[in-house]
């Protein structure tokens, strides 16, 4: 909650995860994650996500056993907290469905993008690294946020309750 009232006092509209986005069932559309991240470019994460992405492109119609939709009927956007701009970056680019630049952007203004972007989770891929931007997780921008692979532990805050 210090954090939330943080935010809020820098000008952020940190709102309860129920009020902050579109709450909706997916019937007749895609499921929407994020996967946000300040190493799209030639750094270990990129290299591991622009592979990922590329593996589930290539087997987007195929089974997974335990998920319900096949790999098509999930949109991949990618939010790049950098403008950095590589091979590595291309690859991920190139598989995602849509590739976002927050780079430049403040906070407030990046956060604007996320939500007209309106996902359904947000994977946070930095947690307590370098480039991280763990105000905009503060402000609540998808129903579901996660940590994965960036940080070896939880992110040890309210707004991102789970670890993958």
């Amino acid at each position: 909650e210090k954090r939330r009232a943080a935010v809020i006092a820098q000008g952020g509209a940190a709102r309860p995860a129920s009020e902050s986005v579109h709450i909706n069932p997916l019937r007749g559309r895609r499921l929407r994650v994020g996967l946000l991240s300040a190493d799209f470019r030639s750094h270990p994460m990129g290299h591991i996500m622009s592979d990922v992405l590329a593996i589930l492109r290539s087997n987007a119609s195929a089974p997974v056993q335990g998920l319900e939709r096949p790999w098509h009927d999930i949109a991949i956007v990618a939010i790049s907290m950098t403008d950095d701009m590589d091979t590595i970056a291309a690859k991920v680019e190139a598989a995602s469905d849509e590739f976002v630049r927050i780079g430049g952007k403040s906070d407030l203004e990046a956060a604007k993008t996320i939500r007209q972007l309106r996902l359904d989770v947000l994977v946070d891929l930095n947690g307590h690294t370098r480039g991280n931007r763990l105000k905009l997780l503060a402000l609540q921008l998808a129903p579901v946020q996660v940590h994965y692979q960036g940080f070896p532990a939880t992110m040890g805050a309210a707004f991102v309750p789970w670890f993958i």
